[in-house]
């Protein structure tokens, strides 16, 4: 072997590792690093929602249900940590966006380079989410739009190096570039039953089902307030867009592209995530608190079969 001292993707585990196996034995440095992958999930899901709005937080208890997927278990774990990575970089950009100064610019930048390290998949997700949220940004202040020209011209500057290593990893990459698809009822399977979460066996579906049932509700939910208090046009909406964009992408996209594979599954694991951030969260108390129990329902649940199953594979 060969060592390879090239700054590319799906480093961080290693980097994670090499210095670990120093201090801890095998086993407690991968628990210690599934530790944190688990802990990162609904940290991120609460900063991100509250950077967007406060009332959102509340969705961040999702995060639980989110922390053990199928990615995970595949033993993805760059993968699997730079999910949370990308979505703490939408939440801080997200909260500075308005005034984005240069230290906030290279706290943000720090964030892409770390989610590089982490996965180019997440990466390439995460500088295309950003723009498009800061374009519909600018769209949605249009009319002032000589006020707000600078502003995207900034974030354009700042963003240049991320840019660069994009295009960069894309143009370098010699590997061959066959590509697999799977059918479309095979996605539409996936899709319908939330396969992300399910893993092991096919008993975790249930849990899969009450959350497509809870997002549903909550899409029904937001668009009859919004037609009630006459709301045409949100900044909020580009999250709306973004989550329907990645939905046409799981279906479109190959499910392997030359040696990069379970591309649809790693899309479908964002696009209920980014969703959260369009929804109105309602003013009842009675309803708030039964969005909680049902959220607490599907966590436990789905890490009452996690935890079956860990004890009959050991």
């Amino acid at each position: 072997y060969n060592l390879n001292l090239t700054l590319f993707p799906n480093w961080t585990n290693f980097a994670f590792f090499i210095p670990a196996l120093y201090i801890f034995p095998p086993l407690i440095a991968e628990k210690i690093y599934v530790t944190l992958c688990v802990l990162l999930f609904p940290l991120s899901f609460y900063y991100l929602l509250n950077a967007i709005d406060k009332r959102l937080r509340i969705f961040g208890l999702l995060g639980f249900l989110y922390s053990y997927n199928y990615l995970l278990q595949m033993g993805f774990y760059n993968f699997t940590l730079s999910v949370p990575l990308c979505l703490i970089a939408i939440g801080y950009w997200w909260k500075h966006k308005a005034a984005l100064q240069i230290s906030h610019a290279a706290v943000l930048n720090l964030l892409l380079v770390a989610t590089y390290f982490s996965h180019f998949a997440s990466y390439t997700l995460l500088v295309f989410a950003l723009s498009f949220l800061a374009g519909i940004d600018f769209l949605k202040h249009l009319t002032q739009w000589r006020e707000h020209l600078k502003r995207a011209l900034q974030f354009v500057g700042y963003l240049i190096p991320t840019y660069f290593i994009l295009l960069n990893t894309l143009l370098s990459n010699t590997e061959s570039r066959e590509s697999q698809h799977k059918t479309l009822d095979y996605l539409w399977d996936y899709f319908i039953n939330a396969k992300s979460l399910v893993y092991f066996n096919d008993s975790y579906i249930p849990v899969s089902w009450i959350l497509l049932g809870f997002m549903g509700f909550c899409i029904i939910w937001t668009l009859i307030q919004r037609v009630r208090e006459r709301q045409l046009f949100e900044a909020r909406d580009g999250f709306l867009l973004l989550a329907i964009i990645l939905t046409v992408l799981y279906f479109r996209l190959p499910w392997a592209y030359g040696p990069p594979a379970w591309i649809n599954d790693r899309v479908h694991l964002f696009i209920f995530p980014i969703l959260l951030g369009w929804f109105v969260v309602p003013q009842q108390v009675w309803l708030k608190r039964g969005l909680v129990a049902i959220m607490l329902l599907m966590s436990i649940w789905h890490l009452s079969l996690t935890l079956r199953d860990y004890h009959l594979l050991n």
